[in-house]
């Protein structure tokens, strides 16, 4: 045929798996950190202080969660985002509008400071896996909440 289907190609994610095809990120999902707090150890953090604290800690809650389409399975651990170039782990689980994330070890990490969710070298077919998902249901879990900002180069 003539025709090609470029689904989610559009946004710039190469699904194939050989990350072989020449797109360009077209979508980048961010937040700002809304505090940074010392925790002692032994403490917890997050729903049902699942997060322990093993030793003295920084924690930075960023504004993004569930009702966002941030997925829960991120949780733990398991999910990871970009703040200042570095990649930092969730803590504790996600809250419906809220996650924390450990930053200890970077004391530059300020409240206000932009927190790269996907995109801008943290490809979204990462996210995904971490959330033990796929890119398709990353990008379209991203809720009306969440404000969009179009531009062109």
């Amino acid at each position: 045929m003539d025709m090609v289907r470029l689904g989610i190609g559009l946004y710039g994610v190469d699904t194939t798996g050989t990350n072989t095809l020449p797109l360009k990120e077209a979508a980048v999902l961010t937040t700002t950190v809304a505090q940074v707090k010392k925790i002692p150890a032994g403490e917890t953090v997050g729903y049902n202080r699942k997060g322990l604290v093993q030793q003295d800690a920084l924690i930075a809650t960023i504004r993004i969660g569930y009702a966002d389409g941030y997925p829960r399975q991120l949780s733990l651990g398991k999910g990871k985002v970009l703040i200042r170039g570095r990649l930092f782990p969730v803590i504790g689980t996600v809250c419906m509008d809220m996650t924390m994330i450990d930053v200890t070890g970077a004391s530059d990490v300020k409240e206000g400071d932009e927190v790269v969710v996907f995109g801008r070298g943290l490809e979204l077919n990462q996210l995904a896996a971490w959330a033990d998902t796929i890119p398709y249901d990353i990008m379209t879990g991203i809720s009306q909440r969440v404000k969009r900002v179009y531009f062109e180069d």
